[in-house]
């Protein structure tokens, strides 16, 4: 009995081990996620890095797919979308300053032939229906990158009398077609703020404390 257990437990082992693969990037030398590695007046610079994630199989799918864990990253992409994980960080902006968004370096991976799993919709509370996981062709179709760019920037905003935009990075690109899966194990970026009358924030509201930005100080 006790060797049919352990066999059994080996076996489970090895079941768990064929639904997950783990990518490390030993070469990246940075901490995980965001980090602002340059500021001046008029741009901020930021890395972001990514030193492993892993590749799962995702149950209550018709057909094998994978979904993508990064660790820190939870919020589901849009209904019907590429389940890529991604993060935002609010970064302060001058008053009246206009941003501007580029990619300064990056270095890749292509991992090929994986099925990433469409995003499911999100149920509401009473809704006891099974979660299901149906694509959006009008994107899994077409023999391209999605999304277009890894990085992004809101429309700006203000937060306790801060101009501010949200830096989003997706540090993923698929193409439904050929399966490709490109992996940007780490990315800088540089936001460059063009205009505004170089201050930061209206000094009557100036404390910013608890909110996560970049420029800003308590």
């Amino acid at each position: 009995m006790r060797k049919i257990f352990f066999f059994l437990l080996l076996l489970s082992f090895s079941v768990l081990y064929a639904q997950s693969q783990t990518f490390t990037s030993p070469d990246i030398q940075g901490k995980p996620g965001f980090n602002l590695v340059g500021s001046k007046p008029a741009s901020v610079t930021v890395n972001y890095s990514v030193p492993a994630f892993s590749l799962e199989d995702q149950m209550g799918t018709t057909t094998p797919m994978k979904y993508i864990n990064l660790p820190g990253s939870f919020l589901f992409n849009d209904e019907g979308m590429p389940n890529l994980p991604g993060k935002g960080k609010y970064i302060a902006i001058p008053q009246g300053a206009t941003p501007k968004l580029r990619i300064v370096s990056q270095l890749i991976d292509i991992i090929h032939n994986v099925e990433i799993v469409p995003a499911p919709r999100l149920p509401l509370d009473n809704d006891n229906r099974p979660v299901e996981y149906v694509k959006n062709m009008e994107v899994y179709s077409k023999n391209t990158l999605y999304p277009a760019s890894p990085v992004s920037i809101s429309e700006v905003t203000q937060i306790r009398g801060v101009d501010a935009v949200i830096l989003g990075i997706t540090p993923f690109q698929y193409n439904p077609v050929t399966k490709d899966l490109l992996v940007y194990k780490e990315l800088q970026v540089e936001l460059t703020f063009e205009g505004g009358n170089g201050q930061f924030g209206d000094q009557a509201f100036r404390s910013t404390c608890g909110i996560p930005f970049y420029r800003t100080t308590c």
